[in-house]
């Protein structure tokens, strides 16, 4: 059998990762995708109150949101098109266009105030 006497290895030396740096706005910003999802909603909501006032305006408001018809006991996911829906299609897009694709560290760059996407 051989010996491996006085052999070198060479050991290699490992870095840690850089931290990486925190991008924090001490402003007020406002996101429009998802300020555009509740505007649908509060359209509805309006016509809700017009229609009959604070109970048309709560069962319309119940109606968007969960798609439950608590007067005529019965879901229907239709009506969640005017309020469930569009708010969460407007955090998709805050979530994917603004964040993911760089669009609101660009508004940022630009010293755009109170807008991100």
């Amino acid at each position: 059998m051989a010996s491996r006497k006085g052999t070198a290895v060479a050991t290699r030396t490992r870095y840690l990762p850089a931290k990486k740096r925190r991008r924090s706005n001490p402003g007020f910003t406002v996101p429009l995708g998802i300020v555009a999802g509740f505007v649908p909603y509060l359209i509805n909501l309006k016509q809700g109150y017009d229609a009959g006032g604070w109970g048309a305006l709560s069962m319309y408001g119940v109606r968007s949101l969960t798609g439950y018809n608590y007067e005529a006991h019965s879901f229907s996911l239709g009506d969640m098109r005017y309020g469930l829906l569009p708010i969460l299609l407007g955090m998709g897009v805050h979530k994917i266009v603004g964040s993911k694709l760089g669009v609101n560290r660009m508004l940022g760059r630009a010293k755009v105030p109170f807008i991100r996407i």
